[in-house]
């Protein structure tokens, strides 16, 4: 990647790509091609004078010699009435530097056109080094650059784009990816400063794009009321590729990068790596269907509505940072064969959502993630879903935050294993919490381990294998039974309403909280000792089928039962 200029001169650089060759000075170029200064026809450069004339015949000669630069220097060039300069041949415009070089258009293009519009197919097109001021206006028709395809690529550096509802618009048209030229272009948009309060920013159809380093943002102003839809930087129709590293997008009352290209090739690629996105209202990330394969990896979420958006197939999210995220990951539609790995999750509104999912939500796949849930905050909710396997995760629960969240109505088929969860807070949060139809699940949980927590577990089809409790309880719905292994490390119980429950091949029971005990719900067909020991203490009640003395029961006292014919009674008490 060529090295950026520096402000006040024009850059040295070399591209194989645009044989692009300037020095201050001697200013040599690649032989052929040739320098137009717009000074010498006349400009002011005072942003006061119209300078649209003398810019135009800049053009048309650019145009007439077909291979051409045009260097605009140091100044401040106002366009009042709003011009459309096309150019045709392989021009690059370039400026002295962002901040230095200025061009103020208050009046935008004519309706519905572009300031600049490149539009034959040639090979060396590049803008860099520029400022560009536009209206300021909410119409979204406002352009500055709009780019049309064919053969050779185009680069936008080292500039600023302020007040542009369409900043840049690149456009490839009847060309498909894999059968014509257009499929190699390069549109690449590097190290550029976007602020735009409506439309969008970039609109990039087709080619090769990519996007290094750039700040992109929208004030948040809350008097304004954006139009659905709209977003900093949208990505459609067919393209081969689409890199976005190391930008920044931010404060934004609309929503991040939509990437949608349903006609997209299977060999496309989408790859969003290192980029911050901070503060936007809606969603950062929107993987739209397509034949693409798209990695989200080493990005840092935070305070946005939503993280990443999955609507595609195939998409692997690895190693980010979510913090202060509505939903952080949102399965829509037909998202199948996702993996979400090593990410870090803080106090998100939730780390997983379905949305709008009735349509083959399948095979997803949650590992080695970090997760911290605060109050009122969930990890999964899995709806609408069938075949979820979480591995290795760790979640720690604070307040009445929950770990993972079954609606089982809608969701089977679920694996866990090797997690933990924790809460750290002693409010004895859900570590599983599943409701709905009580219809059977088909859940197979291996060496999970639960600490402090509560599992409520109100469907049949839990199975349980080398399942550890520390200090944690749980709670099954009426006629709920839990497939239980041999291996299981089961700790204490919590009181629910009054009434406790027993779990299969269980004849230990630890009870926490203070609860009054009136009923113990025991495994179907029961029968035989049952000691229950209490862990901070509690008091039999009446009316149930626990038949004991109503005398409090303290801390570490052990009290002896014998079941029989659904009831228990008591045989004695100890330590």
């Amino acid at each position: 990647m060529p090295a950026a200029p520096r402000a006040g001169r024009i850059g040295h650089q070399t591209d194989g790509t645009r044989d692009l060759n300037l020095r201050t000075g001697s200013q040599s170029i690649q032989p052929g091609v040739q320098i137009i200064d717009v000074t010498t026809f006349d400009v002011a450069g005072d942003n006061m004078t119209d300078d649209t004339a003398a810019f135009q015949r800049a053009a048309d000669q650019a145009n007439a010699l077909g291979n051409a630069i045009i260097r605009i220097p140091q100044g401040a060039y106002r366009f009042p009435t709003g011009p459309h300069i096309v150019l045709t041949g392989d021009v690059a415009i370039v400026g002295d530097g962002r901040g230095i070089t200025t061009i103020n258009s208050p009046a935008g293009g004519p309706p519905g056109w572009p300031v600049f519009t490149f539009a034959a197919a040639n090979k060396r097109r590049s803008v860099q080094g520029i400022t560009f001021v536009g209206p300021n206006s909410t119409d979204v028709s406002y352009q500055c650059l709009n780019v049309y395809g064919g053969a050779g690529s185009f680069y936008v550096r080292d500039c600023d784009f302020i007040n542009w509802s369409q900043a840049i618009k690149k456009y490839s048209s009847g060309i498909s990816p894999g059968t014509g030229p257009d499929d190699e272009d390069i549109f690449q948009v590097e190290s550029c400063y976007f602020s735009s309060n409506s439309g969008d920013p970039l609109l990039l159809y087709g080619g090769r794009l990519r996007l290094f380093g750039n700040f992109i943002t929208s004030p948040n102003d809350n008097s304004q009321v954006y139009p659905p839809g709209q977003v900093l930087a949208y990505t459609y129709l067919p393209f081969r590729e689409l890199t976005v590293e190391g930008n920044t997008f931010s404060q934004s009352r609309k929503a991040g990068l939509r990437i949608t290209s349903a006609q997209c090739p299977t060999a496309a690629t989408v790859t969003i790596k290192g980029n911050i996105f901070a503060d936007i209202d809606s969603y950062s990330v929107n993987l739209e269907p397509g034949n693409y394969i798209a990695s989200v990896s080493g990005n840092t979420f935070m305070r946005c509505g939503e993280g990443v958006r999955l609507s595609n197939r195939g998409t692997t999210v690895a190693g980010n940072t979510f913090e202060a995220v509505g939903t952080a990951v949102l399965g829509v539609n037909y998202a199948r064969f996702a993996n979400v790995a090593t990410n870090t999750f803080k106090h998100c509104g939730a780390v997983f959502l379905p949305y709008d999912a009735n349509q083959g939500l399948a095979d997803w796949t949650f590992s080695d993630n970090l997760v911290v849930v605060g109050d009122n905050q969930l990890a999964w909710r899995l709806e609408a879903i069938d075949r979820v396997r979480l591995s290795h995760n760790t979640v720690t629960l604070e307040g009445t935050g929950k770990g993972l969240v079954l609606y089982a109505d809608s969701a089977d088929h679920i694996v866990s294993e090797s997690n933990e969860f924790r809460d750290i807070d002693g409010a004895r949060s859900a570590g599983i919490y599943s409701y709905g139809n009580p219809r059977p699940v088909a859940w197979k949980s291996s060496h999970d381990l639960f600490a402090r927590t509560t599992l409520y577990v109100n469907h049949d089809g839990f199975e349980f294998s080398d399942l550890t409790l520390e200090d944690a309880g749980w709670s099954l719905g009426p006629g709920v039974t839990m497939k239980q292994h041999p291996g299981n490390h089961l700790g204490p119980a919590v009181a629910s309403a009054g009434t406790i429950t027993i779990p299969p091949n269980a004849s230990t029971v630890h009870i926490t909280g203070t609860a009054t005990i009136t009923n113990i719900a025991l495994p179907p067909g029961f029968t035989g000792p049952l000691i229950l020991i209490a862990e901070s203490g509690w008091r039999p009640g009446s009316g149930g089928n626990l038949l004991a003395s109503g005398a409090p029961m303290t801390p570490k006292r052990a009290l002896s039962l014998w079941c029989d014919s659904g009831s228990c009674y008591e045989t004695g008490r100890g330590q």
